[in-house]
């Protein structure tokens, strides 16, 4: 903390998954930027997006700030956009404030 003084929290992530496995059983997965895009043609934007990559499975955590006004209508948005994705594990919406 005395040489980094800038830096307020850490987190460190220890991956427990074989990145050298030969399963892609469902292909390839999307990256941010894709996953970032597609929740936006759906009207879904957190104020974060934390993304876990875990045994060839997706899961998301939206993040907002405060509730949306919208919340029904995203979650229903959000529920039948994931049925699409075979790469999804889950979805969580936090609302923190």
């Amino acid at each position: 903390r005395k040489e980094h003084h800038q830096v307020a929290d850490m987190t460190v992530h220890v991956d427990p998954e074989d990145d050298l496995s030969d399963d892609e059983s469902v292909g390839e997965l999307p990256d941010r930027q894709t996953i970032t895009s597609a929740l936006a043609d759906i009207d879904v934007n957190p104020t974060r997006l934390h993304i876990h990559y875990l045994t060839q499975r997706v899961s998301l955590e939206l993040i907002y700030d405060s509730p949306p006004a919208n919340l029904n209508e995203l979650k229903t948005a959000l529920e039948e956009w994931s049925k699409k994705q075979p790469w999804l594990a889950n979805s969580t919406i936090v609302v923190v404030g």
